[in-house]
């Protein structure tokens, strides 16, 4: 199959149809090398582990949760480096703490790209 990469454009409360998407890739997708998530505009600018899970809720905590793991997968099993698209307007850095709150394994591990877009 020729899939070679995928965007998601989520917001910060429905992530769990990118988990589903992504858990659809098998081995058959030789070519697949690119997983990217678009952060929302309209994020707060101020975002610690606690604030953020206080502001999405516990379900959608929860399933950045088991993002965060379905992407060390992929790190581990294709060494996909996940890749966070974030407004410029927003900063690296609240880009960077929404990334360490929302997918703290792939943000410490260090595999994790930022991209700033208009």
């Amino acid at each position: 199959m020729k899939l070679k990469g995928v965007v998601f454009q989520s917001g910060i409360r429905e992530v769990l149809w990118i988990t589903l998407a992504l858990q659809t890739i098998t081995s058959e997708h030789r070519d697949f090398q690119q997983i990217s998530i678009k952060f929302p505009h309209q994020l707060h600018p101020i975002a610690t582990r606690d604030s953020v899970k206080q502001r999405v809720g516990e379900v959608a905590f929860g399933q950045w949760m088991d993002l965060d793991w379905l992407l060390i997968q992929f790190w581990e099993s294709r060494e996909i480096r996940p890749k966070i698209m974030y407004p410029v307007a927003m900063g690296k850095g609240v880009a960077r703490a929404y990334a360490g709150a929302l997918l703290p394994e792939v943000t410490e591990r260090g595999i994790i790209e930022f991209h700033g877009i208009l």
